[in-house]
């Protein structure tokens, strides 16, 4: 029986030191990794645990120096290119090197490499993209060429179907930044040598952790044009084929010490180096989000304001809608949310439980009925399909958090022999977001009220005939109406909820963020686009002859430094 205890004691020890000792990181965490078709969609990176920390390389004199590789692949079929292709491809990673030193103001010097590889090095009979992202990182990692490298890049030598499993995220592997590049740029076109150098600075960003923040936090956009641009979704805004418009984010210009940072910002964006905390293989936590910014500019750190989306202007709020009296144009709807286990705000609700048994109040307003629908992630965004939507008569619903984390709520009433809806968003323990259609709050709840169910957000004549940006409803008023209180009337604002003072010809009430005199680009479109839902407000770059090309670095030619 001893003999039975010992060996039963030696296996225990056996599982425990292997546990402890084997690498605990092989796979990603499924918690905060959304994944579709095997494609990595998006990932909450706020809040995981950091145990390694990587930085890049600085010199003494406090520059970062960057080291990039980059690879194209080949095959025997396709090797006759390489030849071809040398020049210009040499000449993307000049272009490459040039923007990374001018936008950095020389903080940042970039030394690029190219390198041809036949992809027999890999195992590989025929150029083909053949393992997921995560092979390609290991085996790239350990390749000879990239071993004097702190960035690794690696494409294709002609168009093919490369990196669909990596969207556009950059990764961080043991703190060497790797990227593939899923969109093909022929290196003999100029213009897409340009576009390639956008999307390489893009992918550089995530590797040192800027994420992407409006997946979740989209509508951000409102309150500052740089969150957000539909045409980009990503860090380094306009358009890839367009490159002189391209240039930083603000937030690592900031953590450059090239723009000065709020008091706030000192505790959580980089500080002394640009750094990478990475718990999994693959990922840095998030540099910035919610928990680093303050949009609305209220003083109050956006992850602790209870409403993000009010108006800059101060006052009474006598129907708890988030706007004060003097900008609400419905000053009677006032519907109250009780519940065990809840906080609220005008749009968001929160439930500490897995269960929320809601009440919504009647005081001016008769409830006839509330609907519920779950949300979806779909391509990396909240969506919600209408054919699972479920209603229950009365003003008393429950939800359930293990059927869905986030749900939308339709509370329909009647006021006055005409009907409405006001929507809520409820959230579980767990997920976090703010997030709401845009057209309904744009058009009717940033102004405290509710919408008409005469209104049909797919037939733009049912709510903004002239398509202007006002509702129709309130023919007028808008002349006397300075929603973001920056001096410009709503009916002139070229971006009503953005408090800004500049102006030019083209724009007016935008922001010009370096204070050189030349106005920030961007404005919102009204119409309605292919590739953007019914409920969504297009907000475009808008530049123009007076725009500044380099928004967040003062200078007098075009907004940049001479």
């Amino acid at each position: 029986m001893k003999v039975i205890y010992t060996y039963l004691l030696i296996i225990v020890l056996i599982v425990l030191i292997t546990m402890k000792f084997l690498p605990e990181n092989d796979t990603i965490e499924h918690s905060f990794l959304e994944v579709e078709n095997n494609s990595i969609i998006t990932m909450d990176l706020s809040n995981i645990k950091t145990d390694e920390i990587f930085l890049l390389d600085k010199t003494s004199e406090g520059k970062y120096n960057l080291s990039l590789i980059y690879i194209v692949l080949f095959d025997e079929a396709s090797k006759s290119l390489v030849y071809d292709f040398t020049d210009y491809f040499e000449e993307r990673l000049q272009l490459f090197d040039k923007f990374m030193k001018e936008e950095s103001q020389q903080k940042i010097s970039s030394e690029s490499k190219l390198e041809f590889v036949n992809v027999e090095e890999f195992g590989l009979s025929k150029l083909l993209y053949g393992k997921s992202i995560f092979d390609w990182i290991k085996e790239l990692y350990t390749f000879p060429q990239t071993q004097e490298h702190n960035i690794v890049v690696f494409v294709p030598i002609y168009e093919m179907d490369w990196c669909s499993d990596g969207l556009s995220q950059g990764f961080n592997y043991e703190g060497k930044i790797f990227f593939c590049m899923e969109e093909f740029f022929n290196p003999k076109n100029s213009i897409e040598n340009q576009g390639a150098v956008g999307l390489m600075v893009h992918k550089f960003l995530h590797g040192l952790g800027f994420n992407h923040q409006n997946q979740l936090f989209k509508q951000y956009q409102f309150l500052d044009w740089n969150i957000g641009l539909p045409e980009t979704n990503m860090f380094l805004h306009g358009n890839f084929r367009d490159f002189e418009h391209s240039f930083f984010n603000e937030y690592f210009m900031k953590d450059l010490d090239l723009i000065e940072r709020e008091k706030f910002e000192d505790e959580c964006l980089d500080t002394d180096s640009l750094i990478c905390n990475s718990q999994n293989m693959f990922f840095c936590k998030d540099s910035w989000g919610s928990f680093c910014q303050d949009i609305d500019q209220d003083k109050i750190v956006d992850n602790k304001d209870n409403y993000v989306f009010s108006s800059p202007v101060l006052g009474e709020d006598n129907d708890d809608d988030g706007i004060i009296d003097d900008l609400d144009l419905c000053n009677w709807n006032n519907i109250g949310v009780s519940g065990d286990g809840i906080l609220m705000n005008p749009l968001k609700i929160k439930s500490s439980l897995n269960q929320a048994d809601l009440t919504f109040s009647e005081n001016q307003v008769h409830i006839s009925h509330i609907s519920l629908v779950p949300f979806e992630m779909q391509g990396g965004f909240i969506k919600f399909n209408d054919e699972k939507i479920v209603s229950n008569k009365g003003n008393k619903i429950t939800v359930n958090g293990f059927e869905s984390p986030l749900w939308r709520i339709q509370v329909f009433y009647e006021y006055q022999g005409e009907e409405f809806f006001r929507p809520f968003y409820i959230y579980f323990r767990g997920f976090n977001a703010d997030f709401f259609y845009e057209k309904e709050w744009y058009y009717f709840n940033r102004f405290g009220c509710d919408v008409p169910i005469s209104v049909d957000f797919g037939d733009i004549d049912t709510y903004d005939k002239n398509i202007d940006g006002l509702p129709d409803k309130w023919v007028g008023i808008f002349v006397n109406y300075d929603w973001d209180s920056d001096g410009f009337n709503d009916a002139e604002d070229t971006l009503p909820t953005v408090k800004g003072f500049c102006s030019n010809e083209f724009v007016k009430g935008v922001k010009d963020s370096d204070k050189d005199g030349f106005c920030d680009p961007g404005r919102f479109d009204f119409a309605s686009r292919g590739g953007i839902e019914e409920f969504e407000i297009a907000m475009i770059p808008a530049y123009n002859e007076f725009s500044d090309l380099c928004p967040y670095i003062y200078g007098k030619n075009r907004g940049c430094p001479e």
